[in-house]
């Protein structure tokens, strides 16, 4: 009787705790009901990797389905952990890790992203995006280069395919990097192969790729894809020296990258605006010489906001007085200031066949000396990412390395050195390309 009597007495206590917690639920600044998740979302992300990689092998779908995003939004220090579950074949682990995997930008062990310079730029500073391949498989694996070091300013290399898209998804543009090559001249400098662990880079500047004439204020995203051209594909098996089943075959699909454009001498162009240089475009065809006057007057004013409408004219209008004024506004907006650009200092010696770039001579004056680089050095590599392949190769992945930052970054080179290794950090400056010839 007693031992009832206490039971009684416990579950009346236990309610009443309860339908206090209720009230306190309901009333302002009370704690939350009991139903609510006690982790906000966004942490999850931040959970320790090993206990999402058990909640990934897990009977329970819907915690196996919130591991794999927290797994995904770790990127590239969940790749190795997951590539281990995947080999261990335990499913449904392993098929979920493959699919984790995928999302990071996986495929095998090759993993591949574009990321941006910057995600802010300074007026008239260069855009750039750069492709990033890491080997975390076993074995050598070769790709094609991100872009060809016959012309590494404007010819492409192959594998990938690139959507310009504004922040409200509309396509502005696109192009694909699969660079229609001789058969022969495929494989010739622009392949590289990764061995287990490395990583390789490659830098593209937007104005390259889709004409800066098609940024304006705002934000955009550039979605790629990576998929080999399979005529060129064949082409590279037939070669002597390279070992088919290490050639990267695979299509990937890397995450979006977001941009946010801030260039003010290219203004966005709103319907109004659209509709007043449309007509000046018309009224350069006019017979009276004021009206032709004023609206190629107004139009060298509207400058970079004007040339995509002034180059559709060059391209349909029939009336070649248009024709030829549109054309000369074109050459005019287009013709290339002074640029400036970011430098090191240095001249490279084109006969080098050892590891890294040679230096031949450092610039007076220039960021090199200040840090104390000399002639003779051998720069193997820049920050993390290491300096290889033929000569060409070597030189523009420097060149570009270094011309993708801005004036007082800081770099560090490693360099060998009278048989060793240092390292010497510079703090980058700016000269005029035409003074930069001598580099």
């Amino acid at each position: 009787m007693r031992d009832c009597i206490i039971r009684i007495t416990l579950i009346g206590l236990l309610m009443l705790l309860a339908g206090g917690r209720m009230l306190q639920a309901d009333e302002p600044g009370g704690p939350a009901p009991a139903d609510e998740p006690s982790t906000p979302p966004e942490e999850a992300a931040l959970a320790p990797i090993k206990d999402l990689i058990e909640a990934l092998k897990g009977g329970d779908k819907d915690a196996a389905a919130g591991a794999m995003d927290a797994l995904v939004a770790r990127g590239e220090e969940a790749i190795r952990p997951l590539i281990d579950l995947r080999e261990s074949g335990e499913d449904p682990g392993a098929e979920r890790a493959t699919q984790a995997l995928a999302r990071i930008g996986v495929v095998g062990g090759l993993y591949m992203r574009v990321e941006l310079f910057r995600s802010e730029f300074e007026p008239h500073e260069k855009i750039g995006v750069h492709f990033v391949f890491r080997n975390y498989g076993k074995k050598p694996v070769t790709v094609f280069n991100p872009v060809s070091p016959r012309n590494p300013e404007f010819a492409y290399g192959l594998g990938w395919q690139l959507t310009l898209k504004t922040a409200a998804g509309k396509k502005v543009a696109y192009v694909d990097m699969n660079e229609k090559a001789s058969p022969k001249a495929v494989g010739q400098g622009n392949l590289v192969t990764l061995r287990p662990g490395e990583m390789y880079g490659d830098i593209v500047y937007l104005e390259t790729l889709f004409g800066l004439e098609k940024l304006a204020q705002g934000e955009y995203t550039i979605e790629s894809a990576y998929a080999t051209d399979k005529t060129m594909l064949e082409a590279v098996k037939k070669r002597s020296d390279l070992k088919a089943e290490n050639l990267f075959v695979n299509s990937i699909t890397p995450p979006a990258v977001h941009l946010k454009v801030a260039l003010p001498d290219i203004e966005a162009v709103d319907k109004e605006t659209e509709a007043k240089i449309r007509k000046l475009i018309e009224e350069l065809g006019s017979e009276r010489y004021r009206i032709r006057r004023n609206a190629e007057t107004e139009l060298d004013k509207l400058g970079k906001t004007a040339l995509k409408y002034l180059k559709e004219a060059v391209d349909a209008t029939k009336d070649p007085q248009i024709k030829y004024i549109a054309q000369q506004l074109i050459d005019k907006i287009e013709k290339p200031a002074e640029e400036m650009v970011t430098y090191l200092g240095i001249r490279m010696d084109q006969s080098f066949s050892g590891k890294g770039v040679l230096v031949m001579s450092v610039m007076n004056s220039s960021p090199a000396e200040k840090a104390g680089l000399r002639s003779r050095d051998a720069i193997v590599r820049i920050n993390d990412g290491e300096i290889r392949g033929d000569l060409n190769t070597r030189a523009s992945y420097l060149r570009k390395q270094i011309q993708s930052r801005r004036e007082g970054d800081k770099v560090a080179l490693t360099v060998q050195r009278d048989g060793k290794e240092v390292v010497v950090e510079v703090t980058l400056g700016k000269i005029s390309k035409r003074a930069l010839e001598q580099e």
